[in-house]
């Protein structure tokens, strides 16, 4: 996808490192663990692709107006094949990188199933 100039080397950073640089405790969900938290920030402030787009730029304040859904989907025993809260319309009309996209945020919210979600 990198070859093919719709995947950017930051793109794949993100994917690979997520929150890891990102330095901010102000993680307003008990629920949820610190470094989920990072990963959304890092989410939120990443410009996909070579258009730049921010494509989670809401994702922190969409899960604050939308929180049981997002607890529920992040609760999920398979949430790489359950309909993300706010987004699963919006990623799926990307053909260009969707799916990719997808990926990023089941590994920056479920590292757990980042494997299984790559499939």
């Amino acid at each position: 996808m990198i070859k093919e100039g719709r995947l950017t080397s930051a793109d794949v950073s993100l994917f690979l490192k997520a929150g890891g640089g990102i330095d901010d405790r102000s993680k307003p969900f008990s629920w949820m663990e610190q470094k989920t938290w990072l990963n959304i920030k890092a989410l939120s402030k990443h410009k996909f692709g070579n258009d730049h787009s921010y494509f989670f730029k809401e994702l922190p304040d969409r899960i604050t107006r939308n929180e049981p859904a997002w607890r529920k989907w992040i609760d999920e025993n398979e949430p790489e094949n359950t309909p993300i809260p706010d987004y699963e319309d919006k990623i799926t009309a990307d053909q260009n990188i969707g799916h990719f996209i997808h990926l990023c945020i089941v590994r920056a919210m479920r590292e757990d199933r980042a494997l299984l979600a790559s499939n």
